[in-house]
């Protein structure tokens, strides 16, 4: 038992011979060395040092005394800022686990083992903030060194090895880029070939942190909802291209990313290194510009409808250098009948053949630019001249011309217009040669509402000016269709404008399930109201007359003053006689004009 105790004493003895000679060591040589090792460049988040991802931080601990066994040692961080000192330390009370030493051996830390050492609960500030530190995660900008020293785990006071620092370094960040061209709200012109070049400026070129290598992410973004802003896209959307290079400028071609012609697209340029440190402001991000990837064509302005008579019209407008061609389109006013399109490169652009007399029409333009277009002007309106007979007018009379062009035609196309006189005729059928050709063909006649009447020629003869100057043209009858008719609304509007019936069929604007007797009342209210009896009936025109059918089916026939006259049965056909005694009723016809009907025409 005595002899145990002897051992017992005896080890602890040694125990405290061997503590306090390292300690004596200790304050004469330092039985550790400490090495500190940073890599530049230098990012402000302390804590990304501490990651697995990186080891540009690194701590080696060199173990001079031999005899130091598996000794129990604890570590401590020291963050300096030039002119100001100490500004941030490890606590005395901060719960880092030990480290634990043996003679002759060496151990470097770097990445996760010395997380501890850079947490905010574990350390003292003395240059900032602790809680300025723990919401930004970094220390202020400026110069610093980071040193680390060795202590004893149990006695903080007994110092084991001098305190080592790192080299001195920037602690800051840098500038992102600043975007170059296309510049903001620029637009592209669209090549052949595309080729767009993003280009922007580095700046953290001449700053004191930029020892380091630079690569660049550029994301582009199309942005197709109008009057969105770019900036917003960015921060909240997936980018629909992106690219990375070294380079400070980017080309963009069709086998990267196809662009849109007249599409907007925002962009914006990342900084970053390889590191994976945070080495940039605003996350290395730089603003967000926008451009338009070709010229968005401008809209035709100032377009003109100059009216050449009854069947022809002439459109000016003004030019753009790039606009190319222009697409003009019309159709009868409020119709919702497909628009006649026509394109043309040459200004003015003059239509004819298609219009009738008289008639309100609608058109817009719009105008191409190689690889877009513009869009369709506002809807503008023009009405066709009303032809009006001339003073002591006789039929026949004055509807040739005088021709003294004789140069035959050398060929002729189904679609063609040659005249007859002053009367169009377009091509059905065609077939000839220099200057004699046969064929059919649909004749317009002004004066009788535009009405086209079937045509046929043999062996007539044409000159270059597509007059006929030589041979007759024939009018097919065709008992069914005796006309043809652009629009037969035009014609039989409700039935209500009796002069312009052209087929002969009897209808009526207003239809009355009660028979019409001497006690029937007709009041005219304005030009389209007439009340019947008390009940208020709707039509196009007063001024010109209306038709009214009761349940009997007889027509009668009202004009502007609300005067009524029984003119036939619906379903039958009027005499010639009962036409001309009611005649003088319709401002469309002069009461003079007599009807007759031979070989059984019809009316």
């Amino acid at each position: 038992m005595k002899k145990t105790s002897k051992n017992i004493l005896t080890a602890v003895l040694f125990f405290l011979f061997s503590l306090n000679s390292i300690i004596s060591n200790a304050q004469a040589g330092k039985p550790v060395t400490v090495i500190v090792s940073l890599t530049p460049p230098y990012t402000p988040f302390l804590n990304e040092y501490a990651s697995f991802e990186t080891n540009k931080l690194q701590v080696t601990l060199i173990t001079n005394d031999s005899r130091m066994q598996n000794y129990p040692v604890k570590l401590q961080i020291f963050i300096q800022r030039y002119g100001t000192g100490i500004v941030m330390q490890t606590a005395e009370y901060a719960a880092i686990p030990p480290l634990y030493l043996t003679g002759g051996t060496s151990e470097t830390l770097d990445g996760a083992s010395l997380a501890p050492y850079f947490s905010a609960q574990n350390n003292v500030f003395g240059g900032f903030d602790q809680a300025q530190y723990i919401r930004t995660g970094r220390i202020p900008d400026g110069q610093y060194r980071i040193g680390f020293r060795v202590t004893d785990a149990k006695r903080s006071d007994v110092i084991l090895s001098e305190t080592a620092y790192s080299q001195p370094g920037w602690f800051l960040l840098n500038d992102p880029p600043q975007l170059n061209l296309p510049l903001n709200g620029a637009v592209e012109e669209v090549q052949n070939i595309q080729n767009v070049k993003l280009e922007w400026f580095p700046r953290h070129l001449g700053s004191l942190n930029s020892s380091f290598a630079v690569n660049y992410r550029v994301e582009l973004y199309a942005l197709r909802v109008p009057g969105i802003d770019p900036a917003t896209v960015a921060a909240s959307l997936p980018p629909d291209f992106t690219t990375v290079t070294a380079q400070s400028n980017v080309y963009i071609s069709q086998n990267d990313y196809l662009l849109e012609p007249g599409t907007k697209y925002a962009w914006r340029v990342k900084a970053f290194s390889d590191d994976g440190l945070t080495l940039f402001q605003n996350n290395g991000y730089s603003e967000v510009r926008s451009f338009v990837y070709g010229s968005l064509c401008p809209e035709v302005k100032n377009i003109q409808a100059n009216i050449l008579g009854t069947d022809e019209v002439e459109f000016s407008w003004d030019t753009d250098p790039k606009q190319t061609t222009w697409k003009i389109q019309l159709r009868k006013e409020n119709s919702t009948d497909n628009w006649y399109t026509q394109q043309t490169n040459t200004i003015p652009l003059n239509i004819k053949n298609i219009l009738s007399e008289g008639m309100p029409y609608e058109y817009r333009i719009k105008a191409l630019c190689n690889f877009n277009e513009s869009d369709y002007s506002p809807l503008k309106t023009f009405s066709t001249e009303v032809f009006e007979l001339p003073e002591n007018f006789n039929c026949g009379t004055g509807d040739t011309l005088e021709i003294t062009n004789f140069n035959p035609k050398l060929s002729l196309f189904v679609g063609e217009i040659i005249y007859n006189g002053k009367f169009p005729v377009k091509l059905t059928e065609i077939s000839g040669s220099n200057g004699i050709f046969s064929g059919k063909g649909r004749m317009r006649i002004p004066m009788l509402a535009n009405v086209q009447v079937n045509m046929q020629f043999e062996n007539i003869k044409v000159n270059e000016l597509n007059q006929v100057y030589e041979g007759e043209m024939v009018s097919v009858y065709n008992p069914d269709s005796p006309f043809f008719i652009d629009d037969i609304t035009d014609y039989l509007a409700e039935g209500d404008q009796v002069g312009n019936i052209i087929t002969g069929q009897d209808s009526a604007a207003i239809t009355l399930d009660y028979p019409i007797d001497d006690n029937t009342t007709i009041i005219v209210s304005n030009d389209s109201t007439i009340i019947i009896n008390g009940s208020t009936e709707t039509v196009d025109d007063l001024a010109s007359g209306t038709t009214i059918e009761d349940s009997d089916g007889t027509l009668y026939a009202v004009d502007e003053n609300g005067n009524i006259t029984e003119i036939g049965t619906s379903g039958g056909s009027t005499s010639p006689e009962d036409y001309n005694n009611t005649a003088s009723l319709y401002d469309q016809l002069d009461s003079t004009i007599t009807l007759v009907f031979e070989n059984n025409g019809r009316w």
